[in-house]
């Protein structure tokens, strides 16, 4: 996993995610997998995007710790498939649940998790990445009329969340 907008490849490099829980997260990863074929999907919400560690692992899982209990359980639910435009990312919006991931983010980017992302947080579940701008916009447009989109997924309440090394 990249770190540094440079692209330097970085050995200490952690993400803080919650795992989308079925049946959403079966829906999710079968349309990463028709987006991106030969992916290898876990349908999750990134809290904290991958970072370096200024500090040791048990320093940032005490500093999660003493800070998660802050915030209460809330339900998420998805938007609408877009792209962002500088890195060409398919993703699925957060209709619900934004307001509440926003300030969780800013509450554990501190200590040894804080980092400078190259790109402002956007809370959001990735579909498809390192596609060029044109198969992204075509691919958004190929899932929009797919039957996997239309099943309509249900609001599911918080997942469990974990601190991982990419």
């Amino acid at each position: 996993m990249l770190c540094q907008s440079n692209g330097e490849d970085l050995v200490n490099c952690f993400s803080l995610v919650t795992y989308i829980p079925d049946p959403l997260r079966k829906f999710l990863d079968d349309l990463r997998r028709e987006l991106v074929p030969g992916c290898v999907p876990a349908a999750h919400l990134t809290i904290l995007p991958p970072r370096p560690l200024s500090g040791t692992t048990a320093e940032a899982i005490e500093t999660i710790s003493s800070r998660i209990s802050d915030f209460s359980p809330f339900e998420i639910e998805t938007g609408e498939v877009l792209v962002f435009p500088i890195s060409d990312v398919v993703y699925l919006s957060i209709k619900e649940g934004s307001k509440e991931l926003l300030p969780m983010y800013k509450s554990l980017n501190v200590g040894p998790l804080e980092y400078q992302e190259p790109f402002p947080y956007h809370p959001h579940i990735t579909l498809a990445q390192g596609l060029t701008r044109a198969l992204s916009l075509f691919n958004v447009l190929g899932v929009v009329g797919s039957p996997l989109t239309r099943r309509k997924p249900k609001p599911t309440p918080e997942g469990q969340i974990g601190l991982f090394e990419e």
